[in-house]
């Protein structure tokens, strides 16, 4: 099923601001539970995630990060990825392999144009003492869902992101460590996403 709209669920909480709740860590082992339950429904649907993940890390890598511009055109099929997980999170309705790649067209202006700025935001954050690095993360997961649930906007998703971070600084710090932690290695990377997942809909929906 191909995106309308310009998200999966045709704009769910497009536009829309959050409702900020504290972080939790219960998030990561309730990502793993729905993952457990269907492994492969889920599995699917982020094959162009961690390929797109892999491929940032390798291009990095490669250029000595002088070519890690390439790498944005890659947030598009993340930004599609978190549409896709929404849909099927809600709906249970799973999205067609190539229906991913069809809506990474669809968001490729808004997923470049937002990777870039928290691109920014967050090597900017690193530099200032790693954990501001840390707080951006949030916002950056928090930024793409909301553009793969249908928000076109540039910079709102990622302020709405810092706004749900800001609610409870030393939680979301604590959540984000973990999951960069469990980033680190590529198998957890589908429980991460998820986790985010759920942080997304508990703040905004």
């Amino acid at each position: 099923m191909p995106p309308s709209g310009g998200g999966y669920m045709g704009g769910n909480t497009a536009g829309r601001d959050p409702r900020p709740v504290p972080a939790q860590l219960g998030w990561i082992g309730e990502a793993w539970g729905m993952l457990s339950s269907d492994f492969g429904g889920w599995l699917t649907l982020m094959v162009p995630f961690i390929a797109a993940y892999i491929g940032i890390i390798i291009i990095s890598a490669l250029s000595g990060g002088l070519l890690s511009i390439v790498s944005l055109a890659m947030a598009p099929v993340l930004a599609s990825t978190c549409g896709a997980l929404l849909l099927k999170a809600r709906t249970g309705q799973n999205t067609e392999f190539g229906a991913v790649f069809q809506g990474a067209m669809s968001m490729l202006v808004p997923g470049i144009v937002f990777s870039i700025i928290s691109s920014i935001a967050v090597s900017c954050g690193m530099m200032l003492c790693f954990v501001p690095g840390i707080f951006m993360v949030t916002a950056l997961y928090m930024g793409l869902f909301q553009i793969g649930d249908g928000d076109t906007d540039f910079m709102k998703p990622l302020t709405r992101g810092i706004e749900v971070a800001k609610a409870d600084i030393g939680g979301y710090l604590l959540f984000t460590f973990v999951c960069i932690i469990l980033s680190s290695f590529v198998l957890p990377i589908p429980v991460v996403l998820m986790a985010y997942m759920l942080a997304y809909r508990a703040n905004y929906e």
